[in-house]
């Protein structure tokens, strides 16, 4: 009862001070929320696969991907749909979640007033941000993949139990290079576009270098985690 009683003096003392009603702020931000019925599609996070499956498969996926950004209906601010700039990474377009990630990273987040376009809750906002800075994204955290988009940073070393660093370095021309064109792991030639975590914990040197424009790197069915072999 308490509660409810403080909650009633703070949306007073709110309207009274800035003429805004806090309840209506709430209110529109999850009707604006559910409105956005392209963001909804996606929240299935641990059944991408079977969705991408009643889509029609990758190429479907990909246009499914392409209408939803096309029509600036995906909001970054809430959770639930953090995970879908990455999912181009299972179509034949992964270049299109290295360009979408780099867009989130510059216009999302600065360190002003409002740096966060979205409730930080628990760090996720935090941790996405560092994840996609970095250059992967766990997706399917049950999977042990993460998968990779191109790093903000020049170089990048994670410290691992029993002293062992995992390394990043980022081969580029500026800080607007954002396609990747080749990757390395322990300078031997990696082709897939995802990391395990597996690997990752036994440390070592993942080196990508990257260009100006979109290459078909990591677009061959081959070279993406496992699920979509047979579906176009």
């Amino acid at each position: 009862m308490f509660l409810i009683l403080r909650l009633g003096w703070f949306v007073a003392v709110m309207k009274t001070v800035t003429g805004i009603d806090p309840l209506m702020l709430i209110k529109d931000s999850f009707i604006s929320w559910k409105e956005r019925h392209g963001n909804i599609l996606f929240m299935f996070r641990r059944m991408y696969l079977a969705l991408a499956k009643l889509m029609g498969g990758r190429n479907q996926l990909e246009k499914e991907l392409y209408s939803l950004f096309d029509k600036g209906e995906h909001w970054h601010g809430n959770e639930p749909g953090h995970q879908i700039p990455f999912m181009y990474n299972y179509t034949n377009a992964p270049w299109k979640s290295q360009r979408i990630v780099r867009k989130i990273l510059s216009e999302e987040y600065n360190d002003g007033p409002g740096g966060l376009s979205g409730n930080d809750d628990a760090g996720q906002m935090s941790a996405w941000y560092i994840f996609g800075s970095i250059g992967f994204y766990p997706l399917d955290r049950i999977s042990g993949n993460y998968l990779l988009v191109s790093p903000l940073f020049d170089s990048i070393k994670i410290k691992l139990p029993g002293n062992k660093i995992f390394k990043i370095i980022t081969h580029k021309s500026d800080s607007k290079t954002q396609f990747i064109k080749e990757v390395k792991w322990n300078r031997n030639i990696y082709d897939k576009n995802y990391l395990q975590h597996v690997s990752i914990m036994k440390g070592g040197e993942l080196d990508i270098w990257l260009q100006d424009k979109p290459t078909t790197w990591g677009s061959n069915i081959s070279e993406q985690p496992k699920g979509l072999k047979n579906t176009k």
